[in-house]
């Protein structure tokens, strides 16, 4: 098994190689998330394509050695296209693992993402972004790692 139990993902921006914004939202859910007991890690594919000289076939291995048994992708709209073909990667490497979709871009779309684009995505997540309170993104993460650990969560403040 794995040593984390939720791997927050950062797609690359492959079409605007001049943006590269900081994984804040990613940072505020891995950090409420082993405030409750699980271990997290955060695989910022966007950095690591800007920094390393890595092909996009390179970030496509990195996904698929992923080990935990959940993997939340963070879509920012140009990103989405990335997002889509790693987790089909993912689930094809890992057909066990649970994915899940979040961020701007997700809120807009979630039906046809969920339906229709990647049949590998079990959860998306709507209504989070920079400006809105993302407890609710939270709890499902937490909810998730609680159920494969056996362990009863309540979402109620």
């Amino acid at each position: 098994g794995s040593m984390f139990d939720i791997t927050f993902v950062n797609p690359p921006l492959t079409d605007d190689p001049g943006n590269h914004p900081v994984p804040y939202g990613l940072w505020q859910l891995a950090s409420f998330v082993e405030a409750e007991g699980y271990n997290t890690e955060i695989l910022d594919l966007n950095y690591v394509w800007r920094s390393s000289g890595e092909t996009f076939d390179d970030l496509c291995e990195r996904v698929k050695n992923i080990g935990s048994p959940i993997v939340g992708f963070t879509c920012m709209g140009s990103n989405l296209a990335n997002a889509l073909e790693f987790a089909e990667y993912l689930k094809n490497a890992r057909p066990d693992v649970i994915i899940v979709f979040g961020g701007p871009h997700v809120s807009l779309r979630a039906r046809y993402l969920r339906v229709e684009a990647c049949r590998a995505i079990h959860i998306c997540i709507c209504l989070c972004g920079p400006r809105v309170d993302c407890a609710h993104a939270r709890s499902v993460f937490v909810l998730c790692a609680a159920q494969l650990r056996g362990r009863a969560y309540s979402a109620a403040a």
